[in-house]
């Protein structure tokens, strides 16, 4: 073993005992404040601050507006954060304006220049749409929370594959987590080996319910209007990831952005509809990949074209049964596109991924790219009517999503009710 490892491996064990030391700490603290605040009613939050991200707890809501045991609220986190700090001034909040234009009671996160106390909101639960502390005010970070309110983990997408929850599930959030609502089996005890003490002492705790975000996408939701531009013809998603980091599953975009103006232009019976991550010319902007007028010049260039359109929507459910095809890099929005049936071009960058068994199955009837060549095949082939893994795949998805996937927002509900304070 080198030098460099005998420090730094004694050194992130001892941080990593320590964090979960003061985790427990809090979860002891928090324990005792539940007990004294003999609510009626289950007072369950939600810290919305990513809106592409609410469908995932939306069905929860839902069921817990029908529900007289439980009293929701909608907490409206401004996006514009990084490293605790606003990125913006003008006393916006974009989450707040959304919730109050589609008619929801929500709260405004901020007041009088600062921060909404939520221990007085006097909350028995507590769900994050963002699970990271460093987007959040220092005020609503994970430490500081878990002090008075039980942090339930539920993440915004389903797991693809193994290699990224150590990322994903980070130590710096998961820490103060008291129950963890997994999307799939591995995730579950992944959670449960890293806390492993705490859970087998019923501190914390991880459960297997699926993902609720998939019930909003058998329920298909209202059109958006955003396949308007398309002419007859295919209508196909591109969703390239926000990453160029192969241990982050790499991106599509500098291997196809030209490939895909180049086959709109030669196949006018094609419709692409571009949906690159919220974060992705940001990124590509501060890593150097891009410069800033290089990404304004390509999303120009999108809308300049017929048969190609941006969408910058924040709900997506609608735009995914409307289309024909995806053509998509890894992320946990593929389970959701999985549920329509309809064909996914999987644009496979780093092969050497240990997939989760869901992704094995969905996977298993997709068509997978590894080059532009690949894409064009596949659309080709799918655009001349051809699609031979379509009755397996049918098959496929009313296998994946029978059972736990239709009831998710129930059990969760369910076991929140039997772990609440009396």
């Amino acid at each position: 073993m080198s030098i460099r490892n005998t420090v730094l491996f004694p050194y992130h064990y001892a941080k990593l005992t320590y964090a979960r030391l003061t985790a427990k700490k809090a979860f002891s603290e928090c324990e005792k404040y539940q007990k004294l605040l003999g609510n009626q009613k289950i007072r369950v939050g939600f810290i919305i601050q990513y809106i592409q991200s609410w469908s995932k707890v939306k069905p929860i809501y839902e069921l817990m507006k029908k529900d007289s045991s439980f009293e929701p609220v909608i907490i409206c986190v401004p996006f514009e954060i990084k490293n605790h700090k606003l990125t913006v001034n003008d006393g916006s909040n974009g989450v707040y304006d959304y919730f109050i234009e589609n008619k929801y009671k929500a709260i405004n996160a901020r007041k009088n220049g600062g921060w909404l106390n939520l221990k007085k909101l006097r909350l028995n639960y507590v769900f994050y749409s963002r699970p990271y502390n460093k987007v959040m005010p220092k005020e609503y970070i994970s430490d500081n929370v878990a002090k008075y309110t039980r942090i339930c983990g539920l993440l915004y997408g389903l797991h693809i594959t193994k290699d990224i929850m150590p990322t994903v599930m980070n130590n710096d959030f998961d820490k103060n987590i008291f129950i963890n609502f997994a999307s799939v089996k591995e995730e579950a005890d992944y959670f449960r080996n890293a806390y492993i003490g705490n859970c087998r002492k019923g501190i914390q705790h991880s459960c297997f319910y699926g993902i609720p975000a998939l019930q909003c996408m058998f329920e298909k939701g209202e059109s958006n209007n955003l396949w308007e531009f398309a002419r007859n013809g295919l209508k196909v998603l591109w969703t390239p990831r926000w990453t160029s980091d192969m241990s982050l599953g790499g991106t599509s975009f500098f291997e196809l952005k030209d490939f895909i103006f180049d086959y709109a232009q030669n196949n006018r019976n094609i419709n692409f509809l571009i949906r690159p991550h919220p974060l992705m010319f940001d990124h590509f902007v501060e890593t150097g990949e891009m410069t800033a007028k290089e990404a304004d010049e390509y999303r120009a260039k999108i809308d300049s074209h017929e048969n190609t359109s941006l969408d910058t929507k924040k709900e997506y459910i609608s735009t995914f049964w409307e289309s024909d095809a995806i053509v998509a890099d890894v992320s946990g929005t593929i389970p959701d596109y999985f549920v329509t049936g309809k064909p996914i071009i999987y644009y496979e960058k780093n092969p050497d991924f240990d997939y989760t068994e869901l992704a094995r199955d969905i996977f298993s009837v997709c068509y997978i790219a590894h080059n532009a060549n690949d894409v064009k095949k596949y659309l080709d082939m799918l655009a001349s009517g051809n699609d031979p893994l379509k009755e397996k795949r049918k098959q496929k998805v009313k296998e994946v999503y029978e059972g736990l996937y239709k009831t998710s927002a129930q059990n969760i509900c369910k076991k929140l009710k039997e772990l609440a304070v009396k």
